[in-house]
């Protein structure tokens, strides 16, 4: 159930926000899952401790929205060719801690 999938992506989403702190830690641990990220924080961010897949999973959430300084100089910007448009990454509008984000 496609809209089941969302709501409880986006309390995960949440989950690992306010674990965590910030949204870019957030983002991370959402894909790596809470003790893989665990270890990437207890190595000083040690990119190798995430898999390629998490590796990439950052920028190219945080460019999918528009945000161009992905705050990880280890971890390099989506190249041209893997970017997608917003549309095709987000539903039309999603809602997180308490804010709306509309996509046109």
């Amino acid at each position: 159930i496609p809209s089941l999938n969302v709501q409880f992506g986006e309390q995960y989403l949440k989950a690992m926000i306010r674990r965590f702190g910030n949204v870019r830690d957030g983002i991370t641990a959402y894909n790596q899952g809470p003790k893989t990220f665990t270890e990437f924080l207890e190595s000083g961010r040690d990119p190798n401790v995430l898999s390629k897949e998490g590796r990439e999973y950052l920028p190219k959430v945080l460019q999918a929205i528009g945000v161009e300084d992905f705050g990880f100089s280890s971890i390099p910007p989506v190249p041209e060719e893997d970017r997608k448009p917003l549309g095709s990454v987000f539903p039309e509008n999603f809602s997180s801690l308490g804010q709306e984000f509309l996509i046109n």
